[in-house]
C-alpha cells in the first residue's frame, strides 16, 4: 500500500522526500543559496522575504484526496475528486458486505460462506455459464456499472485474509464511480459497506 506506507513514514520521521536521494537539515540553506532569515533555501532568487519557495519534490507524495463508502445494494457512488488525465493513483479497498444473511460473506474480490470462511468462491470463475445467479463478477467495480456482462473492474488481485487490496489506476481527466456487483435479482438481501480510498499526488 505504496500510498499508506510512504505518507507514514514521512510523517515518522518529519522529513520531506528527495528522489535524488540527498540528505541533510531542510532548514539549513544550501550554499550559495540566497536564503536568509525569514526567507525559505529554495525561494525563487529576488524573491521577497517571506515568498513561497518552488515547490519541493516531497510535496508530491501520495496523499488520502477522497474516502467512498460503498453499499452493498447495488447503489453507485461517485467522488467528488477528479483524477487527472495520465497520473497514476492508488486505490484501496476495505472491509466485508454481506451477500445472503447468515450464508455468504463478500469483500471487493471475493465471497466466502459464513459457516465455511476457508471455501474461497471469485465470481469470474462462474461466469459465462448462463446461470445468472453465478453469472456475475461480484465484489467492488470502479468505473463499471454493468453487473451483467459477466466481467468487472477492477481487479483486486489475491485473496487478502484482512480483505485489504489496492489497484493502481491511471486518471482519465473525471472522478470515477464505484459499484458493489451482484446478481441484480439479489441485492434486496445485501447488506453492509464497502471502503473504497484515493490515493495520489496533491495536484
Amino acid at each position: 500500500m505504496w500510498g499508506r506506507l510512504l505518507l507514514a513514514g514521512l510523517l515518522s520521521c518529519g522529513c520531506g522526500f528527495d528522489p535524488s536521494g540527498a540528505t541533510g537539515d531542510r532548514d539549513s540553506p544550501e550554499p550559495g543559496s540566497d536564503a536568509g532569515p525569514g526567507r525559505p533555501a529554495d525561494a525563487a532568487p529576488g524573491a521577497p522575504d517571506g515568498a513561497p519557495g518552488a515547490p519541493d519534490a516531497g510535496d508530491l507524495s501520495p496523499i488520502l484526496l477522497e474516502v467512498l463508502e460503498v453499499p452493498a445494494d447495488g447503489t453507485v457512488v461517485t467522488s467528488t475528486v477528479v483524477l487527472h488525465a495520465g497520473i497514476p493513483y492508488e486505490l484501496i479497498a476495505l472491509g466485508t458486505v454481506s451477500m445472503v444473511p447468515g450464508e455468504f460473506n463478500a469483500d471487493a474480490e471475493f465471497a466466502w460462506d459464513v459457516d465455511r470462511p476457508f471455501i474461497i468462491y471469485d465470481g469470474a470463475d462462474y461466469t459465462g455459464d448462463g446461470d445468472l445467479e453465478m453469472d456475475v463478477d461480484y465484489g467492488l467495480g470502479v468505473d463499471d456499472t454493468d453487473t451483467t456482462d459477466g466481467r468487472r473492474a477492477l481487479r483486486w488481485g489475491n485473496f487478502s485474509a484482512e480483505h485489504e487490496y489496492s489497484a493502481e489506476m491511471p486518471g482519465t481527466g473525471s472522478t470515477i464511480t464505484a459499484k458493489f456487483h451482484d446478481d441484480p435479482q439479489r441485492y434486496g438481501n445485501n447488506s453492509g459497506k464497502l471502503t473504497l480510498e484515493i490515493w495520489g499526488p496533491p495536484l
